[in-house]
């Protein structure tokens, strides 16, 4: 689905939007502006969702021709790389330094050999399991991902998947900045960039994956959101176990499903991703103890009970009841 809704309009102000597939979910942009603006408007959406599959081309696991497939056959090798991938993999660095070790890369083989080798947009097709499959990382992720000026060497195999979309759509929001917006929306499965002010000159007023929508609404304005958890990306192995996306490095054969969902906000929508898989993989009790410490925007969803754990920065986001 790739397609240019109607004008919604209220008031003096009219909202373009666009709602499209990417990256495994459904993305929708949103623009205000005033009256007479439309056409230059479209413009700017249609430039963000082209560069928003430009940017998959370099990220995407399941590509062959990807930068990153590529990368991954040349293991050993220093090999050329996109400004992109060279941003990516900087941060990845850095976060796998700030979450000690919680935040790896380094974990592709695994989700390959748990049933994780095909895009679940596509036929899921499941893998057979080997303990010997789930290596641990205990060095640092400098020791197998090197920069040299604008190479990369991948001395084991790598992927990004766990900041590219966060990543992905702050480089779509800087486009629609750059075009001289203010007030936009930019959405992908629940991650999302948000600033400004929504159509009737108010904080974009988000609901919450989990939760139901009388419960927590918050308001926002320029800030970004993302929501890690195992709604959707969960299977069951013919032998009856089960299995979900969210790797733990220093724990690669254990599986909680304690936690359904955990939402996180940020400067960037790329942090706020590694924050709440950061805090998914640190459990409800020590990851929301940490969240209240460190002053982050949080808010876990506990799997059985759809309990929703707010944490007190978080609270300052939420709609007030009479409004």
């Amino acid at each position: 689905m790739n397609h240019t809704r109607p004008q919604l309009e209220r008031g003096k102000t009219i909202s373009t939007t666009r709602l499209f597939r990417a990256m495994g979910t459904e993305a929708y942009i949103e623009i205000v502006h005033a009256k007479g603006e439309t056409r230059r408007a479209r413009a700017s959406i249609t430039k963000a969702v082209d560069l928003c599959f430009e940017k998959i081309k370099i990220f995407s696991r399941f590509d062959p021709e990807s930068e990153l497939s590529k990368l991954n056959r040349n293991i050993g090798t220093f090999k050329d790389a996109s400004p992109d991938m060279i941003a990516v993999a900087l941060h990845s660095i850095e976060f796998n330094k700030e979450s000690r070790g919680l935040f790896d890369p380094r974990i592709l083989s695994t989700l390959e050999h748990i049933g994780y080798a095909s895009d679940f947009s596509s036929k899921f097709t499941f893998a057979s399991i080997s303990k010997k499959f789930f290596p641990l990382h205990t060095l640092s992720l400098k020791h197998d991902l090197k920069i040299w000026g604008e190479s990369l060497r991948f001395d084991t195999s790598m992927d990004f998947s766990g900041i590219a979309k966060g990543y992905i759509l702050d480089k779509m929001a800087e486009s629609i900045t750059e075009d001289g917006w203010k007030n936009f929306l930019v959405d992908a499965g629940g991650d999302m960039v948000v600033r400004g002010t929504n159509r009737e000159n108010l904080p974009w007023r988000i609901d919450i994956e989990n939760v139901p929508l009388m419960e927590v609404l918050l308001t926002l304005s320029n800030t970004s959101l993302a929501t890690s958890g195992v709604t959707r990306r969960q299977w069951t192995s013919p032998a009856g176990k089960r299995y979900h996306h969210l790797i733990n490095p220093k724990h690669p054969d254990t599986f909680s499903f304690d936690i359904l969902s955990v939402t996180t906000l940020a400067e960037t929508a790329e942090r706020a991703d590694f924050i709440a898989k950061t805090l998914f993989l640190m459990g409800i009790k020590d990851g929301y103890a940490y969240a209240k410490k460190h002053s982050i925007p949080a808010l876990f969803v506990e799997n059985k009970t759809m309990h929703p754990h707010i944490s007190p920065t978080m609270r300052k986001y939420l709609l007030a009841k009479n409004q």
